[in-house]
């Protein structure tokens, strides 16, 4: 038996005082759930990306890539694209995107050289996909993040 002090019990047993209570407990759950925070259908993430931001990496500019760097989610599982030099091909954990949960499997590469900037800007491309533990969109943008943080952001291919 749950000891409950002699005035908390009087106003449990009072129905308006319980009305209260749970409108207390349904407008803080609402303010937790926004949309916001909320994971985007898979169906909204599958397709191809291109890289316009690494939040993570200040100095890296995509734009210093000989190739817009890339990425394509496909609905079997695939992840790939273009480092920026490299083609890159992995495997996503479809049921933890379903969660906003981006779990990549090993990633695989070509091993072509390029610029020493632009190898060091797909190393960093490449290190911010493979570091990433969530997605959301943000408006159009794709935002993959680490610890809550944008660790890049990319645009729909057009």
């Amino acid at each position: 038996m749950t000891y409950l002090p002699r005035s908390l019990s009087a106003l449990l047993g009072r129905p308006l005082f319980v009305l209260v209570l749970l409108a207390c407990g349904l407008a803080c759950a609402s303010d937790r759930g926004d949309s916001a925070t909320q994971p985007a259908p898979v169906s909204e993430l599958l397709g191809s990306w291109i890289l316009i931001d690494l939040p993570a990496r200040p100095g890296v500019s995509p734009g210093a890539l000989e190739h817009p760097a890339s990425l394509t989610l496909s609905a079997e599982g695939a992840l790939h694209g273009n480092g920026g030099i490299n083609q890159y091909r992995g495997e996503l954990d479809l049921a933890a995107l379903e969660l906003g949960v981006f779990r990549p499997g090993p990633l695989i590469t070509t091993r072509m050289a390029g610029s020493p900037l632009a190898m060091a800007h797909e190393a960093a491309f490449l290190t911010a996909l493979g570091e990433a533990d969530g997605v959301r969109l943000d408006g159009e943008q794709l935002v993959l993040t680490r610890a809550g943080e944008p660790s890049a952001r990319l645009r729909r291919e057009d």
